[in-house]
């Protein structure tokens, strides 16, 4: 059949890309990779960026023996049923070339204080057979200090009894080495100890490298920014942050991922770069739909350097602009004095089938899109402000035609002629606007932003269209600021398989497969094939 055939073909790529990835990423995991590694970098190293495909492996439902990738038995089962098992075989011995290699953590970083090159490092728990391996795949073997040395076009790769290295040249490693021993990523407090944690992967961009290679081209960061008119306060605040290492990560631990992205300094204090922000007050959320899918939220501005060239630039546009009719709007940035958020409940459109939406006119999908989503958006402002803006929307939609009704005390509805309908004004002390009567609600999100400067809040139920491809499960995710971090987490609802293991095993089913490649085909269909709907556009023609 020559569906089935497509997707075998689509399957047999996925697995190519998935042990492709394998190989440059692959597992073995011991204790204390990381901590050893990183004695080993260069502390003058711009970038470092650790993976740690055991964690990923073993999420996906994978296991790891000796630096050997050992397939789960669905996967294994799913290349013998469908290729064979000689491939299956194949596919066995493939992953094998990893075995004695300690890959929880393998460490790339810039090899050069200009980042012009990098190198890359693992520990190995048996040289043996590494070396065996890579003599079958180079053809050549020397010895080097130490070392046995393969080399192919543009790359060197070293192994001793402890340590792997891929550089460029052999050089290279040994200036690593030598660099490393005078002053090494260990030595940065907060920076080896996250490398060191249990994550996925993980990154580290030293700004005080890059701020050493700027000043040596004569550039001064706050200097240049004073010269594009930031506000000297500002400017050296923005500047200070080059003191500090950007670090983020993500793991994976059951069927969540999550991560972070912070600021510290060598001596591992952190930036509370968080505090530009406010903390959110959580009154917002009686605007909010009980069952929201999606919830924005901030913080009104913190930090007074921020704020006061903010309310310079206004005050300077609005100088220059006159009494324009946009200047007024203007002083909404200085005047905001709580938390800012956007809601939407759009339950009804995620149950609507894609495919469906494909096919309908534009008339037809926007009008499909206003009518089943609901959303808000609100901020908080002073009491007289709020009664001040809602009456010059109020006279601004008169002015345009529309003609609003008096929803309660300071509160307006105004409906449009395709049948849509918009409230503004106070609303529980919030300037806001919406497309439905907003009730006060009683909603369990308020954990989820108290104490936070800002929050996105998502969630969904599981999807029947996605279900039909094995899919059966929902999510629910948050990003938030914390004083010092920027971290996010999502987890699977409705399943207890781990969170990569749900994404990739439902397609070791070839009912699932080939169901998703024949959605997609019709979906390619209906976009080729669709016809133009001239009742839009003799409707678009008459308007202009």
């Amino acid at each position: 059949m020559k569906l089935k055939r497509l997707a075998l073909n689509a399957l047999g790529g996925l697995m190519a890309v998935a042990l492709a990835a394998c190989m440059l990423t692959s597992c073995g995991k011991s204790a204390g990779s990381a901590d050893t590694l990183v004695e080993n970098i260069p502390s003058s190293s711009v970038f470092v960026l650790k993976i740690n495909p055991q964690q990923v492996l073993e999420n996906a439902g994978c296991s790891v023996d000796n630096g050997k990738i050992v397939l789960s038995k669905k996967y294994s089962d799913v290349i013998k049923e469908n290729a064979g098992a000689t491939m299956l075989n194949v596919v066995n011995q493939y992953l094998a070339y990893t075995e004695g290699i300690k890959l929880d953590a393998i460490m790339l970083f810039s090899a050069d204080a200009g980042a012009k090159s990098a190198a890359m490092t693992a520990l190995v728990s048996d040289a043996e057979p590494v070396k065996a391996h890579l003599k079958e795949l180079f053809g050549n073997q020397t010895e080097e200090n130490g070392y046995t040395v393969f080399k192919n076009t543009g790359v060197v790769i070293a192994v001793n009894d402890k340590m792997m290295w891929v550089a460029d040249n052999m050089a290279a490693i040994e200036s690593i080495s030598a660099e490393a021993a005078k002053s090494n990523l260990a030595s940065v407090g907060g920076v080896s100890e996250f490398l060191a944690d249990d994550n996925a992967f993980a990154f580290v961009v030293s700004l005080p490298e890059i701020e050493k290679t700027l000043k040596a081209q004569g550039i001064d960061v706050a200097a240049k920014l004073e010269r594009n008119d930031v506000p000297a306060p500002l400017a050296e605040k923005i500047a200070g942050a080059m003191k500090y290492y950007a670090c983020g990560s993500m793991a994976f631990k059951g069927n969540t991922v999550s991560g972070e992205f912070f600021l510290v300094d060598k001596d591992g204090k952190r930036s509370e770069f968080g505090k530009v922000l406010n903390v959110i007050d959580t009154d917002f959320l009686a605007n909010v739909p009980a069952d929201a899918n999606a919830v924005m939220a901030c913080g009104n501005i913190g930090d007074a350097d921020l704020k006061s060239a903010i309310d310079s630039v206004v005050a300077d546009y609005k100088a220059k602009a006159g009494d324009s009719q946009d200047a007024q709007y203007l002083d909404l940035l200085t005047l905001w004095d709580g938390t800012a958020a956007l809601a939407f409940e759009c339950n009804d459109l995620i149950a609507i089938d894609p495919a469906s939406l494909v096919n309908m006119s534009e008339m037809q999908l926007v009008e499909t899109v206003f009518t089943k989503i609901k959303w808000v958006a609100m901020a908080h402002y002073p009491a007289e402000v709020v009664e001040k803006y809602a009456a010059r929307v109020f006279d601004f939609m008169r002015n345009t035609g529309a003609t609003p009704d008096y929803a309660g005390k300071g509160y307006y509805k105004v409906d449009s002629e395709q049948g849509f309908s918009l409230y503004f004004g106070n609303r529980y002390d919030y300037l806001t606007f919406a497309n439905f009567d907003i009730k006060s609600n009683a909603n369990t999100l308020a954990d989820k932003f108290a104490g936070k400067h800002l929050a996105i809040y998502s969630k969904a139920d599981a999807n029947p269209v996605m279900a039909r491809f094995g899919w059966n499960y929902g999510s629910e995710g948050l990003l938030w600021l914390d004083d010092d971090a920027l971290r996010f987490k999502v987890e699977l609802t409705g399943t207890s398989a781990n969170y990569l293991q749900a994404f990739i095993e439902p397609l070791t089913d070839m009912n699932n497969l080939q169901n998703l490649m024949q959605y997609f085909m019709e979906m390619e269909r209906s976009v080729l094939y669709d016809e133009p709907d001239f009742d839009d556009y003799y409707d678009y023609s008459e308007e202009f």
